[in-house]
């Protein structure tokens, strides 16, 4: 899992990576700070997610973004976990989900 971390850190815009089971565990991370507390973000917001578009037929959870405060979080679902990336203030959150989405698939 520290290679997917650092794969996923060395995107451009991207300043913290936490991997978290669906259950909330950290698995992985690389982050300022409290890898915890980005975790539970990562976790609560992609579960929230599946939940939600399971309950309403609207397919399976891919990828959100939670902005709390001043900053952004990027959550994206991958095999069993989320990866949660902590977003720069001037980066596009479209390009870098494009680009870890690509890293993720290369992760198996």
């Amino acid at each position: 899992m520290s290679a997917v971390v650092e794969a996923l850190s060395r995107i451009e815009g991207v300043t913290g990576v936490v991997l978290v089971a669906e259950d909330g565990v950290v698995i992985a991370s690389k982050v300022d700070g409290d890898p915890e507390k980005e975790g539970a973000v990562a976790a609560f917001v992609g579960g929230a997610a599946q939940q939600a578009g399971e309950a309403l037929a609207l397919g399976s959870f891919k990828r959100a973004i939670a902005t709390m405060g001043s900053g952004n979080v990027l959550v994206l679902k991958h095999a069993d976990y989320y990866a949660g990336l902590v977003l720069a203030d001037n980066a596009s959150s479209a390009l870098v989900a494009s680009r870890a989405e690509a890293a993720l698939a290369g992760a198996g």
